[in-house]
């Protein structure tokens, strides 16, 4: 939901953006509606719409995955902390659910409350419209096809036909729509302070088409702006409808006086083009760096939305820690080869159709098998020295644990493939030495990328480790 809501406020703010530089103070307010109606609806779906990635691939070599290294990461650590969001997120979403609950009330009530008026109260019709008279001391307003007017306003003929004229012109563009549109939006995505601007820019822009209305109808600009002025004192109390007095005053005024500029107004009319051409390319292409193919497949496979049930993620992890004890004593290999055929199928199947953040949230994941293939590097001399100090390196050939000394017995161009791990503060191994060393014999590399070549299916793997080392 965050990087949802990220992408609606900052489409939503560069819409408006647009609309504030380009086309509020133009005199084409239909297109302006259409336009403000429209970027709040891209807005909501941009968000949502596939992601096209561009992925510029950094040749890097990976981490070899081990005993000794998954043995003394700090999976506890990453698991607490994980808990730790989990329980903030959780109070977030019961705070926005409350918050969200109200709003909606008041949404609704409010409603509820002229509706109420509308159908319980002596009414009269007018042209379009049915006028309701209410004993409340309030200046006219409208909703949907009603206009609210006090009684003895009404009794004793105290409304100028001009007001008469405005608040038709509410009803018969169906402006209560647009209004109710914003609000129930607002409802639910209240955080998004950018859609108070669009509610009073949706609302100025009803006033400057009803105010047109009036003028084109009476012919009477002059006399029209005086009442504006003089019937500026008071609002309705309704915030769903629309009143005659609604205010700037001073910019419907100057809005009236405004000349059209054809031109000026073809022109800016095809900003909309470009602004929404910009906004798609913005939130639905995207361009990634990764250090090896691996990591490119982990992010591709943890796309799926929907996610699975929790007895799905029991099953899953009742699974998983089967055969835990094998990794708690350093026999990583051993660990995976433990798992039978059914269950890495079921965990297989399971996992793929997790959501991100439950993928996110598991010890082990599933790549392509044919992905974890690790490129040739050959260690240079000085390297191999290096690794000769085991105060500083563990070293690891073929994937075994040898003496720091046997490498005496080589040479650097005798290995095929190097990679090296730095070993986190709370290894079992920490202080003994620093950094893991593992090396491929050229005998032992070329089995090894037979063995990959050959693979199908998807491997088992440990997401979270093998993303926290390549961000190292």
């Amino acid at each position: 939901m965050i990087p949802y809501f990220i992408k609606f406020v900052l489409s939503s703010s560069i819409l408006f953006l647009i609309y504030r530089l380009f086309l509020e103070n133009e005199k084409m307010h239909q297109f302006n509606r259409f336009y403000l109606l429209f970027s709040i609806l891209f807005s909501l779906i941009i968000p949502i719409l596939p992601i096209i990635v561009i992925t510029s691939e950094v040749a890097q070599s990976p981490v070899i995955f081990n005993g000794e290294y998954f043995q003394d990461t700090a999976i506890s650590d990453v698991g607490q902390s994980t808990n730790n969001v989990n329980i903030l997120r959780l109070i977030l979403f019961i705070l926005y659910i409350l918050l969200t609950t109200y709003f909606f009330y008041r949404f609704l009530k409010n409603i509820f409350i002229l509706w109420s008026k509308a159908k319980n109260t002596e009414a009269v019709l007018y042209k379009n419209a049915k006028v309701v008279l209410t004993s409340e001391n309030h200046y006219p307003f409208s909703f949907l096809n009603y206009i609210f007017i006090n009684r003895n306003d009404f009794k004793y003929n105290s409304i100028e036909e001009e007001i008469y004229q405005h608040e038709l012109a509410h009803v018969s563009q169906l402006h209560s729509f647009d209004i109710l549109f914003v609000e129930l939006i607002l409802t639910f995505a209240w955080l998004n302070p950018v859609l108070l601007l669009y509610k009073n820019a949706i609302q100025l822009n009803h006033e400057f088409l009803a105010d047109d209305a009036v003028v084109s109808s009476t012919g009477r600009t002059k006399e029209y702006q005086y009442i504006l002025i003089n019937k500026s004192g008071t609002s309705s109390s309704f915030y769903l409808s629309s009143a005659f007095n609604f205010l700037p005053i001073k910019k419907r005024i100057i809005m009236m006086n405004k000349n059209v500029s054809l031109k000026a107004v073809r022109i800016k009319k095809m900003v909309l083009i470009p602004s929404v051409i910009l906004v798609s390319m913005v939130f639905t292409f995207k361009i990634e760096a990764r250090n090896s193919e691996i990591f490119v497949q982990v992010q591709q496979s943890l796309r799926n939305e929907e996610g699975v049930s929790k007895e799905l993620l029991d099953e899953y992890k009742a699974i998983a820690e089967k055969h835990k004890k094998l990794l708690k004593n350093g026999k990583y290999s051993i660990y995976m080869n433990e798992f039978s055929t059914e269950e890495k199928s079921r965990m297989q199947y399971i996992f793929e159709n997790m959501s991100r953040e439950q993928k996110l949230e598991q010890e082990l994941g599933f790549v392509p098998a044919n992905t974890l293939y690790l490129k040739e590097n050959v260690p240079s001399e000085d390297q191999f020295e290096s690794f000769k100090d085991s105060k500083m390196y563990g070293v690891w050939i073929d994937n075994k644990r040898v003496d720091n000394e046997v490498l005496n017995k080589y040479r650097n161009t005798d290995f095929g493939q190097m990679s090296i791990s730095k070993l986190m503060k709370n290894a079992k191994n920490y202080g003994k030495h620093y950094y893991q060393v593992d090396l491929m014999t050229t005998d032992y590399f070329r089995k090894y990328k037979d063995d990959v070549m050959d693979r199908k299916g998807a491997s088992l793997v440990p997401i979270k480790m093998y993303e926290k080392s390549t961000q190292e």
